[in-house]
């Protein structure tokens, strides 16, 4: 599993007090570090056409994510699916399996 983790410190607050257990699970994971080089900012140029056609606008931390993804042939992992969606990406939701067991 690849995960890009950006530097949002009330997520990650949040995480640590209301789901400890996932930050937890996250934590153990073999993690990546990805660089935003050259290629990976033409493809964010090209993904950010791609919402503004439907008046939408990502915020550019979501799209140097999903180009960072479709650099890497990589899932984007989000709790927020329609962030990505709109960018023609891979995107799913690593916590949907937890609320349907916990049935919310």
């Amino acid at each position: 599993m690849s995960l890009n983790i950006t530097n949002n410190s009330e997520s990650i607050q949040k995480m640590l007090t209301q789901q400890p257990r996932d930050l937890e699970m996250l934590l153990h994971c073999d993690i990546a570090i990805l660089p935003f080089d050259l290629e990976t900012a033409r493809i964010a140029a090209t993904l950010s056409d791609l919402p503004r056609e439907k008046s939408l606008a990502p915020g550019f931390a979501d799209v140097m994510i999903a180009a960072t993804a479709r650099r890497h042939g990589l899932t984007t992992l989000s709790r927020n699916l329609r962030h990505f969606k709109p960018l023609g990406v891979a995107v799913r939701d690593p916590f949907s399996c937890y609320r349907q067991i916990d049935g919310e």
